[in-house]
């Protein structure tokens, strides 16, 4: 089976000084020759995940689109690389099927079962409740700031 990769990081300075992005690559790549993948392409983006402007994922879907099923996996090091909002994950998760592909974690175990989309959808609202928390505690602080400068 062929596969692309894709790794996103949020901000460079993951990228310089964690090499985050090398991380999620290199786990990709294990997990592709494991499972006896074929890399076509790696896409790599540096933003996040709520950025409408992914021009890398962008082109992964175009180049999925265009190989006419030959490209059947989307492999990711989790589900939070692709993105930490649920409806979008579920959105993109129906556009890949229908181009003949599917998104499979390399560090979660099955690929498309009941369980292992169970699983996806679980780890996907975990990841948006975290995002939502974050949200909501920065907000906090910047009212708390403001109250104290006035």
């Amino acid at each position: 089976m062929k596969a692309v990769i894709y790794a996103r990081a949020a901000e460079e300075n993951t990228v310089t000084t964690n090499n985050a992005l090398q991380k999620q690559i290199a786990t990709c790549y294990e997990y592709a020759s494991k499972n006896s993948y074929e890399v076509e392409a790696v896409y790599k983006e540096v933003g996040h995940a709520v950025d409408e402007q992914r021009k890398e994922l962008q082109g992964l879907i175009k180049h999925v689109a265009d190989s006419k099923g030959v490209i059947s996996i989307i492999l990711v090091e989790s589900a939070d690389r692709i993105s930490r909002s649920l409806p979008e994950l579920v959105q993109l998760n129906d556009m890949i099927h229908g181009l003949g592909a599917e998104i499979v974690c390399a560090t979660a175990s099955g690929t498309d079962t009941a369980d292992s989309r169970l699983v996806k959808n679980i780890i996907a609202v975990m990841h948006q409740y975290s995002r939502e928390i974050r949200s909501e505690h920065i907000k906090a602080g910047i009212r708390r700031k403001r109250n104290l400068n006035n």
